[in-house]
Order: C-alpha cells, then sequence, then structure tokens
C-alpha cells in the first residue's frame, strides 16, 4: 500500500506475526498466525482513519500486538485532530469497550 500506510507499519512492526492489507473503503483485511486467526473489517462509511483506529483496537483486543507495538502505531491507531493553524485539537480513538 505504501511506505507510510497503516498496513505496511504493522506488518513491519510484528515481522510478520500479523498481516493486514489495506483495501478499498474502509476495508482491512488480515491475519494473526499463532491465534489461527483471520479477519475482514469494514468501515460503513469508508474512512480510512476509522479502519485504521478499528483495526488497532481489534489486534489490541486480540492480543496480537505486544505493547510496544501497540505503542509504536499509535499515530495510527488513535490520530491527533489538528486544526487549521496545526495545532492539536483531539485524537479518534475507539469506544470504550474496545480500549
Amino acid at each position: 500500500a505504501g511506505a507510510d500506510r497503516c498496513c505496511t507499519a504493522v506488518n513491519r512492526a510484528t515481522g510478520g506475526e500479523v498481516t493486514i492489507k489495506v483495501g478499498a473503503e474502509g476495508v482491512y483485511a488480515g491475519a494473526v498466525p499463532r491465534l489461527n486467526l483471520g479477519f475482514a473489517l469494514k468501515i460503513d462509511d469508508g474512512a480510512a482513519r476509522a479502519a485504521e483506529v478499528a483495526v488497532g483496537a481489534l489486534l489490541h483486543k486480540l492480543g496480537a500486538l505486544t505493547a510496544a507495538q501497540f505503542a509504536e502505531l499509535q499515530s495510527y491507531f488513535a490520530p491527533a485532530i489538528v486544526n487549521a493553524q496545526g495545532w492539536r485539537t483531539g485524537e479518534i480513538t475507539p469506544a470504550a469497550i474496545w480500549r
């Protein structure tokens, strides 16, 4: 998907322990071989930033990432909201049940 994409960062950070790939319109598919698990995730409105937050929450809830890996990927899993002046005004996070 490209060097600065969430799926590339996750694949690199996990060294193949988790493999994910972005698709079109808010879709991610992935596999966690040590858990014998594959998944597909779709965000209804097609928003990439919501899909990245959701895939991060899913991987975290499954225990598929170490704490260090999860922290390394926070720019994708909890992206900052920045206003027109470049000030951080918040972040996008999953619902409490997924944290």
